[in-house]
């Protein structure tokens, strides 16, 4: 279970982004729009991570100077190499000190999500110094609001518009209010929470609406695997003092914390359930 008082801070926050995503419509210039609201995810995002662990925006570059499309959110590992400026808010981070890539959107589009591909394209296309590679940078996707109706699904949009790699390359993405999702790369163990979700779910066939509800709630916490195009998803729905961000948030430190101590536990856990 979740810590209430990280839950409680966490959600003040997360009400507090959403405020000031509101308070940003009007402003004219678009890129002064994005800048603002990147800006404050930074705020929310910042205070969850170790001390060690920096948060910059700008490229990502290699060591024969290939450079990367611009990158909203760059979080990377302060004990390794420093990005060149450091002070600025556009930076060159070295590609062997980055975990995590974030882009942003205001509203998720169709044309956002294939510029997000594009991005992510222009990192994979850097190179590491040979024994430098701590598992790769991992890619994540965060929209305030889409421009698709509830009952549409994010995660089939998003893997359907893949056209530019042979795999999956977003390990996770949240609409805010609306979903989470994260890509499962162990397959055995996504059909065999599949198979769990429907037995579950047969089981509860002869109970009142009112006990499906809560027993549905017990048992997935709101969330389900799905399989889009032979790629494995857990998606979670908007729930409780918004945990399919703070379960995003959750699933981005666990992983930073995996890279950098594999004997960590998963502190990411205090502000999910």
């Amino acid at each position: 279970m979740g810590n209430k008082f990280f839950i409680d801070i966490l959600y003040a926050n997360i009400q507090k982004a959403k405020a000031f995503y509101e308070a940003t419509k009007e402003v004219d210039h678009h890129g002064m729009q994005g800048s603002l609201r990147e800006n404050f995810l930074e705020d929310v995002l910042r205070p969850l991570l170790p001390k060690d662990v920096g948060v910059t925006s700008g490229k990502l570059i290699d060591h024969r100077g290939n450079q990367s499309n611009e990158c909203d959110i760059i979080i990377y590992n302060e004990n390794l190499l420093q990005p060149i400026f450091k002070k600025t808010k556009n930076d060159f981070v070295p590609i062997e000190s980055v975990y995590y890539v974030i882009e942003v959107k205001s509203t998720l589009t169709a044309q956002g999500i294939k510029d997000t591909y594009d991005g992510i394209k222009s990192v994979k296309s850097l190179e590491f110094i040979p024994g430098y590679n701590h598992g790769g940078v991992h890619y994540s996707l965060f929209a305030y609001s889409s421009d698709l109706n509830d009952d549409s699904s994010e995660t089939k949009r998003i893997v359907k518009l893949n056209q530019i790699m042979d795999s999956f390359p977003l390990g996770s993405f949240c609409v805010l209010d609306k979903v989470y999702s994260y890509c499962m790369n162990d397959v055995e163990e996504a059909k065999r929470q599949m198979e769990q979700e429907s037995l579950a779910l047969k089981a509860t066939e002869s109970l009142s609406p009112k006990q499906k509800e809560q027993n549905k709630q017990i048992l997935s916490f709101n969330h389900r695997t799905i399989c889009v195009e032979g790629v494995y998803f857990c998606e979670m729905i908007t729930g409780k003092q918004n945990i399919e961000a703070r379960s995003y948030l959750g699933g981005i430190i666990n992983t930073i914390l995996r890279i950098k101590d594999k004997t960590n536990p998963h502190l990411g856990s205090y502000i999910i359930y």
